[in-house]
């Protein structure tokens, strides 16, 4: 929010010019488009007189905030405050259900819409913005119908429908009407490519995007800065990374979104030390934003490298950069997944504006770090303040209990998740059910669950049951079920290294190597037996000791061993759930070598401290 804004809001208190409408509609765009939400619903609710661009403004910040239930909730309060919407406020409701992307929502604003409209004739913008909403919802048939009514197609037009087809993923449609707009002597401009270089960013068509790419350089328009920027942020979605760098690279001038697109896709590939060389590069060129910051506490959250999130807190600290809701939740996230639950809570707490976003994060915490009866108590607080859950909401809320062992807490919560809201249940909230019933010894209510389920199921719904681990291999592979491969991730002096099982790759692994042996001395000298149980090849049985002593959390374990002084905690993350015997040997480890090793697998957190776990060895 600028301070400039907030001198100019003075002046007009100081002047007595407060009671002006169009002033007061002119200080809460202000305050939307600065960043300020809170501040301009402040100002919208204690107007004593609205007309209809106080209620256009409201809504269109909300649309841009992409809070969506807000929006809708004010479209209903303008519907029962007897205002009659403009053109331009029916603009930003088409939008909003565009966003929402809700076929039934969006009929029913359609004919709104037709209802409300002062001519015979809509103007184009309106019109254009109805082909969008279609085209978001994936209705592309009712866009063409509207398309089709055009006497002349404008390039507004045609841009939203082959968007609209890019978006759908029909690729060859959406090229073809390409071709057939330049036929028809309409030329595209760059607002046109940079729509269709952000729906091939959207679905992933690289392909597109490149041929795209090539008609702008050959044919124009001039690549200006936005749309070199959205072609190296379309690349990096695409995980395109070297023709994303080339481009980069190339740029004379980059501003700081052009550094954010960069960032970014380093970010989103899971490249943690490309993207802070580069952000360090960008140091003394560009300030940084929000959006920058949020690229890379997402990937420290991502890895768990709680040291960099905690270096990018401080960062945003002393540049002074305003901690919106947005980078709020970031925060908020990112501590969380690092396992520092404490901090995350504090972030939470002392937020001012808190969308659902934000309360999802904290659930989500709640539930990865198994505080189940805290995760029950955030939820009965947002339904005190009428904050609707949606399904992440209570994926996080199920989590929890699971991980607490509270099961009829959790079977109320997916009955209520039907009944009371109106949600119904994905794949990943059957798994989270079969998991608490799993952990509870309900193993036949976990199978009818999941043979009750309306989609297919994948791995992460099968409980944990040995004994019939062939059964269910069989059972996996006749349903096309296919195993997510161990990777385990490790921070260590800003770095983050990766450990596959048996991986042999790593500069230091003959040290690693010493240290694993070492660790397998001093564990058998502690009492351990390996649990051959869970190495699932047919192999021999000192083979599978062998497999097991080279699983990828003893290897990043290993490497932290020698790589960090004594007694300093050592964090990894697993990207699946931590096998028993990996379990057991790193009790003893915290024990053995007097260190605490904080391991999130899949499911949850896991501290590791004097031969005990926080988890009661029940996940």
């Amino acid at each position: 929010m600028t301070h400039l804004g907030k001198e100019i809001h003075g002046f007009v208190l100081k002047n007595g010019l407060f009671g002006d409408v169009f002033i007061r509609n002119a200080l809460m765009l202000m305050y939307a488009e600065c960043g300020g939400l809170a501040s301009a619903r402040l100002l919208f609710d204690t107007m004593g007189e609205r007309d209809v661009v106080s209620w256009s403004t409201m809504i269109r910040s909300y649309c841009r905030n992409r809070l969506f239930r807000e929006g809708l909730e004010l479209i209903k309060d303008m519907h029962f405050s007897n205002v009659k919407p403009s053109e331009v406020a029916m603009v930003s409701m088409v939008t909003l259900f565009a966003d929402l992307e809700n076929i039934q929502l969006g009929r029913a604003m359609h004919a709104y819409v037709i209802r409300n409209i002062a001519d015979e004739k809509m103007a184009v913008p309106l019109t254009t913005s109805l082909i969008d909403m279609y085209a978001k919802c994936g209705n592309l048939a009712s866009a063409r119908i509207i398309f089709n009514g055009f006497s002349q197609k404008s390039i507004v037009s045609w841009t939203a429908l082959i968007a609209g087809y890019i978006r759908s993923n029909n690729l060859q449609e959406g090229e073809r009407l390409f071709v057939k707009m330049i036929e028809e002597n309409t030329v595209p401009n760059a607002i046109t490519m940079l729509s269709l270089i952000i729906a091939c960013a959207f679905v992933g068509a690289v392909q597109l995007g490149k041929r795209l790419h090539a008609y702008i350089f050959r044919n124009g328009p001039r690549m200006s800065l936005v749309l070199t920027t959205a072609l190296v942020d379309m690349y990096g979605k695409c995980g395109d990374l070297r023709s994303a760098r080339a481009l980069f690279d190339s740029m004379e001038n980059k501003d700081i979104m052009t550094w954010t697109a960069m960032i970014s896709a380093y970010a989103q590939a899971h490249c943690i030390d490309h993207a802070f060389d580069l952000f360090v590069q960008r140091d003394g060129k560009v300030m940084p934003n929000e959006v920058t910051m949020v690229s890379l506490l997402s990937l420290c959250a991502e890895v768990g490298a709680l040291d960099m999130g905690k270096w990018i807190h401080a960062y945003i600290d002393k540049l002074g950069i305003e901690v919106d809701v947005v980078l709020k939740t970031a925060l908020v996230d990112m501590y969380a997944k690092c396992g520092d639950i404490d901090r995350a809570q504090s972030l939470f707490r002392e937020a001012m504006f808190r969308d659902i976003c934000l309360w999802n994060a904290m659930m989500t915490g709640y539930g990865m770090n198994g505080y189940g009866a805290e995760a029950l108590k955030l939820f009965a607080q947002m339904e005190r303040l009428d904050i609707k859950p949606n399904d992440i909401t209570f994926i996080g809320a199920l989590h929890a209990c699971g991980h607490a062992g509270l099961v009829a807490e959790g079977k109320r919560l997916f009955e209520r998740m039907v009944h009371d809201f109106g949600l119904n249940p994905k794949v990943q909230h059957y798994g989270c059910m079969v998991d608490l019933l799993g952990r509870a010894g309900l193993l036949d209510e976990a199978y009818e669950m999941i043979e009750s389920m309306p989609m297919t199921s994948n791995i992460a719904v099968w409980a944990n049951r040995w004994n019939d681990v062939a059964g269910m291999r069989k059972a996996m592979e006749d349903t096309g079920i296919e195993k997510e491969p161990g990777l385990s991730s490790i921070e260590v002096n800003g770095s983050v290294h990766d450990f596959t099982m048996g991986d042999m790759s790593h500069p230091q692994i003959k040290k690693i190597s010493e240290m694993l042996a070492e660790m397998s001395k001093k564990l058998k000298d502690a009492g351990y037996m390996p649990n051959k149980s869970v190495v699932l090849q047919n192999i021999d049985e000192e083979e599978k000791e062998t497999a097991l002593a080279y699983h990828s959390e003893k290897l990043a374990m290993a490497f932290g061993l020698i790589s960090t002084a004594p007694g300093t905690p050592i964090r990894l993350v697993k990207n699946l759930r931590i096998c028993d015997d990996c379990h057991t040997a790193t009790k003893l480890l915290s024990k053995v070598y007097g260190r605490t090793f904080v391991v999130r697998d899949r499911n949850r957190f896991h501290h590791f401290k004097e031969g005990s776990c926080s988890c009661g060895d029940y996940w």
